[in-house]
C-alpha cells in the first residue's frame, strides 16, 4: 500500500518495477479504498506490504487503522528492520534513508502478534534498533 504523494510515487515506481502490484491510497483522500483493496488481497492469498508508519509520521508509531486491518485480517504479521553501514538521509519526516554503493546491509525479520499498535510500534523500534546494533552503525 503506497501513498500517491510525491515520495510514495518514487516508492511505488520501484515496487512496480520488481513486479508487484501497488496499492494505492491515501490516508486523506480515500482511506477506505485501500483498505478494503488490501483486505481484499489478503483474503485472496496475496501478501501485503504496508509501511505502518506513514504517510506523515511520527517516524515508526503503527497506525491505528494499520494495526485493525492487520488484526481483523488474521494473517501472519511479519516485521522487518533494515540498517545500512553507510547511507544518505533523506530530508523528510520520517528520514528515510537510502544505502550508499557498497554499504553493509542488515535486515531482520520477526513474526509477531501485537496485541496494540503500542506493542506494534515497540517491536518496529526494537528491530530497527537491533539492525543498527548489529552492524555497529
Amino acid at each position: 500500500m503506497v501513498s500517491p504523494s510525491g515520495d510514495g510515487q518514487l516508492i511505488g515506481e520501484v515496487v512496480r518495477r520488481k513486479g508487484l502490484e501497488v496499492i494505492w491510497s491515501s490516508q486523506y483522500k480515500s482511506p477506505l479504498r485501500g483498505v478494503v483493496e488490501a483486505m481484499r488481497a489478503l483474503r485472496g492469498g496475496w501478501n501485503v506490504a504496508i509501511t505502518p508508519d506513514g504517510p506523515r509520521g511520527p517516524k515508526l508509531h503503527f497506525k491505528r487503522g494499520t494495526f485493525e486491518l492487520m488484526r481483523r485480517a488474521n494473517v501472519r504479521t511479519v516485521f522487518v528492520g533494515v540498517a545500512f553501514s553507510s547511507s544518505y538521509h533523506l530530508p523528510s519526516w520520517d528520514e528515510m534513508r537510502v544505502p550508499m554503493p557498497f554499504s553493509a546491509i542488515a535486515v531482520l525479520v520477526e513474526e509477531a502478534y501485537p496485541s496494540s499498535p503500542e506493542e506494534a510500534s515497540e517491536i518496529l523500534k526494537d528491530l530497527d534498533d537491533r539492525a543498527f546494533h548489529y552492524l555497529d552503525v
